[in-house]
C-alpha cells in the first residue's frame, strides 16, 4: 500500500514523463534530403571502371536493366540509355547538375543519350534507385540519374583510353582534353 504522499509523487513523475505522439503535421518535410536508396559514383569510381563512357558505367549497376547501349546490337543505335527497374528509359529521369537534360539521339527520342556527356567532365553520378514521381513527375517513376560536372577544375588534363576483348574484338577508345580556370572572385569556372 502506498501512502498519499507517495501516490502524489508518482502522479507528478508520470505527468512529467508524458508521451506525445504526433499522427499528422503541417510541418514542411525536406523531401529531397530524406533517406532513399542512393548510389554515388565519384570520380575515382568512374576512372577505375575500365569503361570509356558514363553510360556503360551506369549500365553496370544492378538496378539498371535492358536499356540500349553504345554497341550497335539488339536494336541499338549507338546511344546509351538508362532504364532503372526495367520500366523503360523514358521513365528514368536524367539530370545534369540537378537540371533536366533534353532527350536526344537519333530521331525523336523520349530519353536522354547519356553518351552525350563526356566522362572527363563528370565529378560524380548520383543514382536514385527509387521512384520519385511525386517530386519530378512521371518521367521519374523508375528513378533519377543526376550527373554532376566538375566545377572547381583548374589546369589542363588530357587522357587516352583504349581497350578490347580477349577475342580481339570489341575495341573501345576514348580521348579527352579538359581545361579549366578558376576566377579570382570565384564566380565562375
Amino acid at each position: 500500500n502506498l501512502s498519499d504522499e507517495e501516490l502524489k509523487k508518482l502522479a507528478e513523475q508520470e505527468a512529467k514523463e508524458e508521451v506525445i505522439t504526433v499522427t499528422g503535421s503541417t510541418i514542411e518535410r525536406k523531401t529531397l534530403t530524406t533517406p532513399a536508396p542512393l548510389t554515388i559514383l565519384n570520380r575515382d569510381h568512374l576512372n577505375a571502371s575500365g569503361r570509356a563512357t558514363v553510360g556503360d558505367i551506369i549500365q553496370q549497376l544492378p538496378a539498371q536493366s535492358n536499356a540500349i547501349n553504345a554497341q550497335i546490337n539488339n536494336g541499338g543505335d549507338g546511344s546509351t540509355r538508362v532504364d532503372i527497374r526495367g520500366l523503360g528509359s523514358a521513365r528514368t529521369l536524367t539530370l545534369l547538375n540537378g537540371r533536366r537534360l533534353v532527350p536526344g539521339g537519333t530521331g525523336a527520342d523520349a530519353s536522354v543519350d547519356i553518351n552525350s556527356i563526356p566522362l572527363a567532365v563528370i565529378e560524380r553520378v548520383e543514382v536514385l534507385k527509387d521512384g520519385a514521381s511525386a517530386i519530378y513527375g512521371s518521367d521519374a517513376i523508375g528513378g533519377v540519374v543526376n550527373i554532376i560536372t566538375r566545377t572547381d577544375f583548374n589546369g589542363t588534363e588530357a587522357s587516352i583510353y583504349t581497350g578490347g576483348a580477349a577475342a580481339g574484338d570489341g575495341f573501345t577508345y576514348d580521348a579527352s582534353f579538359v581545361t579549366g580556370h578558376n576566377s579570382e572572385n570565384k564566380k565562375g569556372n
